[in-house]
């Protein structure tokens, strides 16, 4: 209940379960299908207000960092005996502290249990903590196939006082597990401030709220792309960003909207990407038109895995084809070889047809993008998913040699302008444009993402793109989207309803 109260969507120590709906373990949660969950653990303790080499050690630790009041240990990988003689020989050089981590091997135990003694909150004990630190987060062996990742952080979440949290994470491929422990502890520095138990405790949960929040957006950042994928993403909308216009030729579609192919290039290294650049225009064309949706799809798009709508970036006032554009538009990768889908056989798409489609209806449901047709989905080398083939002779007028981009031909997903009218209704019973029936199947990856979707990571990756009235909506219907899905989930079975692809 209190996890609920912080705003907690998801507790943080889970592990599989076999898929039984709605259906969740006595004393346990179930923040999404086939996943159980348990509390976190709060160690709660206050030490002597003799303590002054704490904050000096503090101090001097951040303002190097410039980060005052926060400080950050990790050490370095060892086995698990090896950690546990290390912890044991800590308490032996300071009787009154323990090492805050616990280990909780997921397949022994349903929840953290709380570890015996107290942090004293001594320099001496903070620095015989310092002296396992590597800079790396630390990586513990528990057995061939468990991993343990530990890392502590010390911040003064309100004057007169320190949190410590200390976060273990073990992964266990064995049993297909994971356990998250955190353990917070928070000391009183000031002698003149007087802290009620109570209030100790708001403080350490405000801690391991703060601890959650910030791991959960880095989880969000991340996404479920590769790192070979994130850095491809990173390079092209860098490109996109302040790639120098080479040249341009200008097109119109039925509906007059201007925009432009565009080749650009880094000055520095000379790679060129070709782009599709979209003015925009006053008004929007009433919703029509709105340019920076663009972005918000391609955003949104990657908050929840999918990888399929072409990298998109917004410039400010630009000039484009001897044509001075002052409110700027979206820059939008050019995916080459293109073609529509609905040519293509859907047993020779590179994902899944079901996943694709149902993909494309939950974005569209969303953003409420009731523009979706067939001339939408298009077959096209990915501008992440591939790699780069030696450069021929003459190819993009250089003499040879380099490299280009050579994408996998997939599904690609465009033109979202339309995203985010007011009066635009779209659901999950709408006919898709290949006529498959309503969306009643949802992939496994996707209905996870959808779980961790939030205003502050919203808010991050969509500023200045859509309005905060926006935001609060389109996490409405993410509401009602899930709701849908758990519901179906309980009438039919999790493997009825989610695609594992």
């Amino acid at each position: 209940m209190l996890a609920k109260a912080l705003g907690f969507r998801h507790r943080l120590t889970w592990s599989n379960h076999p898929p039984k709906g709605r259906q969740g373990l006595p004393g346990r949660g179930l923040s999404h299908p086939a996943l159980v969950s348990a509390a976190p653990v709060v160690d709660i303790g206050s030490v002597p207000t003799t303590t002054d080499g704490l904050m000096q050690h503090l101090h001097e630790r951040c303002t190097s960092a410039d980060q005052p009041f926060c400080w950050r240990i990790t050490s370095p990988g060892t086995s698990a005996d090896e950690f546990q003689a290390r912890t044991a020989s800590l308490d032996e050089r300071s009787a009154s502290s323990t090492f805050p981590v616990n280990f909780q091997p997921a397949s022994k135990t349903s929840s953290p249990q709380y570890c015996s003694g107290e942090a004293s909150g001594s320099s001496d004990h903070l620095q015989s903590q310092k002296s396992l630190g590597s800079g790396d987060e630390e990586r513990l062996s528990v057995d061939g196939n468990s991993t343990v990742e530990v890392d502590e952080h010390c911040a003064q979440t309100h004057p007169g006082s320190v949190c410590c949290t200390s976060t273990a994470v073990e992964k266990d491929e064995t049993h297909n597990s994971c356990v998250v422990t955190l353990r917070t502890t928070v000391k009183v520095t000031d002698s003149r401030l007087q802290v009620a138990p109570a209030e100790l405790e708001e403080l350490a949960w405000l801690a391991v709220r703060d601890t959650a929040i910030e791991a959960v957006s880095v989880l969000n950042r991340q996404g479920s792309l590769s790192a070979g994928r994130q850095e491809r993403h990173r390079f092209v909308c860098n490109m996109l960003r302040n790639g120098t216009i080479r040249d341009a030729k200008r097109m119109e579609n039925g509906f007059g909207h201007v925009s432009y192919l565009v080749t650009l290039e880094d000055k520095s290294t000379g790679k060129r990407i070709r782009a599709a650049f979209k003015p925009r225009v006053e008004g929007d064309c009433e919703g029509w038109h709105r340019v920076p949706i663009e972005v918000a799809a391609y955003q949104l798009n990657l908050l929840l895995g999918m990888d399929v709508v072409p990298p998109a970036v917004m410039r400010g006032d630009c000039d484009v084809d001897w044509t001075h554009y002052p409110q700027g538009g979206a820059f939008i990768y050019w995916c080459a070889g293109a073609r529509q889908l609905n040519t293509v056989s859907m047993s020779d798409w590179s994902v899944p047809g079901p996943v694709l489609l149902s993909d494309t209806r939950i974005l569209d449901v969303l953003i409420q993008n009731s523009d979706r047709h067939a001339g939408h989905f298009l077959y096209a080398e990915h501008w992440a998913d591939g790699d780069y083939a030696p450069q021929p002779y003459g190819r993009g007028g250089s003499g040879g040699g380099g490299s280009f981009w050579r994408g996998r031909m997939s599904p690609v997903l465009i033109d979202h302008a339309a995203g985010f009218r007011q009066d635009a209704f779209v659901c999950l019973d709408h006919e898709n444009a290949f006529l498959t029936g309503p969306t009643r199947r949802i992939s496994a990856r996707t209905y996870l993402r959808l779980r961790f979707l939030d205003a502050p990571s919203l808010r991050t990756a969509l500023h200045g793109i859509i309005t905060d009235e926006e935001i609060a909506a389109l996490l409405s219907r993410r509401d009602a989207v899930l709701s849908f899905f758990d519901d179906l989930v309980a009438e039919q079975g999790y493997e009825n309803v989610v695609l594992e692809s």
